[in-house]
Formats: structure tokens, sequence, C-alpha cells
């Protein structure tokens, strides 16, 4: 599990840089951000867990256990849906036509609830921590 996360974080980490680097040039980028699609993924033949677990982390691994076996072939997400989407907003076509490439788009109702729970707790940060940010300068 920890690597599939860091690798989701390093991958926006490195799009950020890519889309800094690339913008001039013309090229456009977009991160799909996507829920869970009926995909094989979440097969306990696909998800691989520690073969020696560490006890501290049992609870943890039962859970991730429990989850994938409780969603796997459960997943709300049509693959094919996504896939007509995601070649649209490439295209600029279809469902994206007029619309300005977003940053980000979620896909899956799940997605956006996560998107919009970071988006919310950042503003909150944002506006409760205010002044605390801008007294940093010099006086």
């Amino acid at each position: 599990m920890r690597s599939y996360c860091g690798t989701k974080f390093a991958l926006e980490g490195w799009y950020e840089c890519l889309k800094q680097e690339t913008d001039h040039l013309g090229i456009k980028s977009v991160i799909f951000e996507l829920g869970f699609f009926r995909t094989k993924i979440m097969d306990p033949a696909n998800v691989k867990l520690r073969s020696e677990p560490i006890d501290d982390y049992k609870p943890i691994r039962d859970g991730v256990a429990q989850f994938v076996q409780s969603i796997n072939g459960h997943q709300p997400g049509d693959p094919e849906k996504a896939v007509r989407i995601i070649i649209d907003v490439v295209k600029e076509e279809g469902v994206a036509q007029g619309k300005p490439l977003p940053e980000r788009l979620p896909l899956g109702p799940d997605c956006l609830t996560t998107l919009r729970k970071k988006a919310v707790s950042n503003l909150t940060i944002c506006n409760e921590w205010e002044d605390v940010i801008r007294s940093t300068n010099f006086d």
C-alpha cells in the first residue's frame, strides 16, 4: 500500500514540474484522478501484501485485505466510460469541448468526494492560519 500511495504522490510532484517546464512550449498536461473503477487492480491476486507481516501493522493489513476483498468486483466505476471521457479531454472534444483543460480531473464520485475534502481542508488551513502564514516576512 505504501509503495502504491508513495508512487501516486511522487507522480503528482513530477507532473507539477513537467507542467512548469513544458507550458511555454504549448504542451498541455492533465492528471486524471481516478476513483474506484471495476478493473482487476483490486483482484486479491494483484494486491501484494508483505509475506512476513509486522505485528504492529496487523490491524491496517487486515483492514486493507478486507477492503480489497469487499470492493473487488463491486467498484462503482465503469472503465469504458472513464476511457471515453479521458479521450474526449485529451482531444478537447465531446464532454470537454469548450472547457479549459484542468490540471486535475477527478473521475468517479468517490474521487470527487476525496478531492473536495482535501481542497476544503487546505482552504480551512489558509483561513485559520492566515495571520501566521503572512507574518513571516521581514519587518
